[in-house]
């Protein structure tokens, strides 16, 4: 199943998320629902897998400091696009359908629905 091989590449970029299968799953579903809701597709596309993987585990690796910007501590300081980590990779990576209303994008390749 696709879903799986998604599980073991983020796995595989960060080990402590691999092992919370709980948090990992969370993650997913609100990553793949910020694609979907950008892409105003009925379904999630598998190709956009790579933007996936890379949602995920921005919404990881910033966990805890929603809202912020920026952060400075121990003389190190963060800067962030937005306080929604995943929209500038979302805006670059998948194409914005505008359909009327009613329309169900078509494509062979959507596997899992929200």
């Amino acid at each position: 199943m696709w879903i799986d091989t998604i599980k073991a590449k983020i796995a595989r970029r960060n080990p402590v998320l691999g092992s919370d299968s709980d948090l990992m799953e969370d993650l997913i579903d609100e990553s793949l629902y910020d694609i979907v809701s950008y892409a105003n597709a009925d379904k999630y596309n598998t190709a956009w897998d790579r933007v996936l993987i890379q949602c995920v585990l921005q919404k990881y690796n910033t966990m805890g400091i929603e809202g912020s910007i920026s952060r400075s501590a121990n003389s190190v300081s963060d800067r962030y696009e937005s306080s929604d980590v995943c929209a500038s990779i979302i805006s670059r990576n998948v194409p914005q359908y505008l359909k009327p209303s009613g329309y169900i994008y078509k494509s062979t390749r959507f596997d899992r629905p929200l």
